[in-house]
């Protein structure tokens, strides 16, 4: 999808009108403000590298964007961060972000990927994926192996097809309804950890990786069909997110507003 070039630039040197933007630090700084990138209208990727982003009071990103990334940043202290406006983003990673601050998340319909390896949520934090229609496969990324996750709920969309789960510890989740999803055919969390783990449901026909996974030893999995004992909370997202966020770190709103 990079309509024009690839660049590479620190982020004190102007921003020309680019299809990709790469943000790194210089050697000698580590606070960044970003610019307005709204104002680019073919921006279509950008990636911001190993920033503090706290300074920042707002992230102005252009409606068009389809890739977006942040890598070992640190966003602050705040309370939503709402990415539902933008309906062409289909791609978004916070690899090894510090995101505790951060306690509720919206998405858009068309994301498709979205990776979380490394990332520092709030402890008993949720993700609701439930409104993102195309993902079909949902992978933390294991290449941040025995980090831990705080989240306390992951709820997935219904057209699910593949949940990756590996080499991670997800210290918070106590249980797993997964026989939501009729289109699961495959949840792998192997090497990973669930030490508060009472109950893992799974829709019929679903296979489990789970080869060297850590459990409760009274951990029961239960497969097939059945009234879900842990049914996922549904949320309202318009209540709120569809009003500007207000935040004592990062926001991230419409371009337009």
């Amino acid at each position: 999808f990079h309509t024009l070039i690839m660049a590479i630039l620190i982020m004190s040197a102007a921003v020309p009108c680019i299809g990709e933007f790469i943000a790194m630090r210089s050697p000698n700084e580590r606070c960044i403000k970003l610019p307005d990138f709204s104002r680019y209208e073919n921006l279509e990727s950008l990636q911001v590298n190993h920033f503090d982003l706290s300074e920042n009071e707002t992230v102005r990103l252009p409606k068009g964007l389809k890739y977006l990334a942040f890598y070992d940043c640190s966003f602050g202290s705040g309370k939503n961060m709402d990415l539902s406006r933008f309906e062409n983003l289909s791609v978004l990673r916070v690899k090894g972000c510090d995101l505790q601050g951060v306690e509720r998340f919206a998405f858009p319909s068309g994301l498709e990927a979205f990776a979380i390896g490394g990332a520092l949520f709030a402890r008993g934090a949720v993700l609701d994926l439930s409104g993102c229609h195309q993902m079909k496969i949902f992978d933390v990324d294991a290449s941040f192996e025995n980090k831990e996750i705080a989240l306390s709920r992951i709820t997935f969309p219904e057209e699910i097809e593949e949940i990756k789960l590996c080499g991670l510890k997800f210290s918070e989740i106590e249980s797993f309804d997964l026989r939501a999803y009729p289109n699961l055919r495959c949840a792998d969390v192997e090497r990973s950890a669930f030490p508060k783990l009472r109950k893992l449901l799974l829709p019929a026909g679903c296979e489990l990786k789970k080869d060297n996974w850590e459990i409760p030893a009274e951990t029961e999995v239960v497969r097939g069909e059945g009234a879900k004992e842990f049914p996922p909370q549904e949320v309202n997202l318009s209540e709120h997110f569809l009003r500007e966020l207000k935040f004592k770190g990062v926001k991230i709103i419409d371009a337009g507003r």
